[in-house]
């Protein structure tokens, strides 16, 4: 049995994935689908597995396959509450464990707090350029990645409302953002941290961290979930910040065929 608190910090992750795209039960699980955007996985995959048996198992993985004919990878979250015998299976089946998400909680304030930056709401065309070109800078020049990099931010603009987008400026310069949800269950997300590399280590991240937490609780919630790459740095200054790790969400993939 995982704690209740744990549990509410991974639905409210998957529950910000699926925000903006189509959601269904199926099979066993949670179905999440953009079929204008196959090459987001965020927005592509299942979660919530509950299959246990062979049949159903069997049954899962056959909705899969017609349910993202679209793209061209299946896609798996997985989590502690996942049966041991539904990611023996994805292993039999060919799926790769091909990354992992560091799932941290917030329970109080931040452990350090930034003042004097200038943080606005992206509301306007302008800053929404403006937000995708210093976010894509995170993803280099490679003309497939610049196209998954775009095919992202739709995906997220798609999120808003409830998500709020925030951005932090030196002078008229968008220099980093991050999203501020209230999410479910009294348990929210702050999401997309990036500051452009020319502004690292200035404080803005930090900054931008308390007002978005800040703005999550004033909507509503109380603890705060933020997910990081255990194969990055940004994950110790979370904890530094006062995130605590509190679980591990696994993804799997597999090319389809048809």
């Amino acid at each position: 049995m995982v704690d209740d608190l744990i549990a509410r910090a991974l639905d409210v992750n998957q529950d910000n994935l699926a925000l903006g795209n189509e959601v269904f039960e199926r099979a066993g699980a949670r179905f999440v689908r953009n079929l204008a955007e196959p090459l987001v996985y965020d927005a592509n995959h299942i979660d919530t597995v509950t299959a246990r048996t062979p049949e159903e198992i069997r049954a899962l993985l056959n909705a899969m396959h017609d349910a993202y004919a679209h793209s061209g990878t299946l896609i798996v979250h997985t989590d502690q509450r996942t049966s041991p015998e539904f990611e023996a299976a994805l292993l039999l089946e060919g799926f790769v464990h091909n990354s992992d998400a560091l799932v941290s909680l917030l329970e109080g304030p931040l452990t350090r707090q930034v003042t004097g930056v200038d943080i606005r709401l992206v509301a306007t065309e302008a800053q929404w350029s403006d937000f995708t070109r210093v976010h894509a800078l995170a993803w280099g020049d490679n003309a497939h990645i610049a196209e998954v990099a775009e095919a992202m931010m739709r995906t997220m603009r798609a999120k808003q409302p409830p998500t709020r987008y925030w951005a932090a400026y030196v002078g008229d310069e968008l220099v980093g953002g991050l999203n501020a949800w209230e999410g479910t269950a009294g348990v929210g997300q702050v999401e997309t941290m990036f500051t452009h590399p020319d502004y690292r280590h200035r404080g803005i991240a930090t900054a931008l961290l308390g007002h978005c937490v800040e703005d999550a609780r004033a909507h509503g919630c109380g603890p705060v979930v933020i997910v990081s790459s255990p194969d990055d740095t940004p994950k110790q200054m979370y904890a530094d910040l006062g995130w605590r790790p509190m679980a591990v969400k696994r993804q799997w993939h597999k090319p389809r065929t048809s």
